[in-house]
């Protein structure tokens, strides 16, 4: 991941093919965990707090919950948070936009 967003946006003018990688990013600086999980599926990143697991996903749009459907059969105390661009809903998987979980 790179320090810091802007050296993207200064060295590529492919905006939409890095989006994706640039809310990765942005949500990694907020959550500063080192975790992430890697298995048949992948889960982009695992925050552990108060003896609860957050699996987070970031997906530019909300059509694919599969990875997170997977890890919360597979492992106890999971929430399952999927990151988006700009959907919200609140169901057995959390989707929250960009902008919301940055303001949390």
């Amino acid at each position: 991941y790179p320090i810091t967003p802007n050296v993207v946006f200064a060295l590529s003018d492919k905006f939409n093919d890095l989006y994706p990688y640039i809310m990765e990013n942005l949500v990694l600086m907020k959550i500063k965990t080192d975790y992430f999980y890697r298995n048949n599926y992948e889960i982009d990143f695992i925050e552990e707090y108060n003896e609860k697991i957050k699996a987070i996903e970031i997906k530019k749009t909300d059509r694919d919950l599969k990875q997170l459907k997977l890890f919360t059969k597979k492992y106890d105390n999971v929430e399952p948070l999927m990151v988006t661009y700009d959907k919200e809903i609140h169901d057995d998987i959390d989707i929250m936009p960009l902008w919301k979980f940055l303001l949390q």
